[in-house]
């Protein structure tokens, strides 16, 4: 069997972030955010770019299996403890 290295970055400079946020193509809208708040100074003007930028990053997300309350799995039995006392190994 053989084993590959692991794949360096081309350039030892390249920030990890940015090298995620091209491969979901977001990477625009991040730099657009980074320049709003460096211009007002103040993030909460920026919600505009903010959003943009996730739902840029939630359209790339894996999705998470999500359970509603009525789909939970349930352990249920018939029996009660003194019905499997002798179903059990001491």
């Amino acid at each position: 069997m053989t084993v590959k290295p692991r794949e360096r970055p081309a350039d030892p400079d390249d920030d990890p972030v940015e090298s995620m946020l091209k491969k979901t193509g977001c990477l625009e809208l991040h730099y657009k955010v980074q320049e709003c708040i460096a211009t007002t100074k103040d993030w909460r003007k920026c919600q505009t770019e903010v959003n943009d930028f996730r739902d840029c990053i939630n359209k790339h997300k894996k999705p998470e299996e999500v359970y509603s309350e009525s789909e939970l799995p349930t352990a249920t039995t018939d029996r009660t403890c003194s019905d499997c006392i002798g179903l059990v190994d001491i």
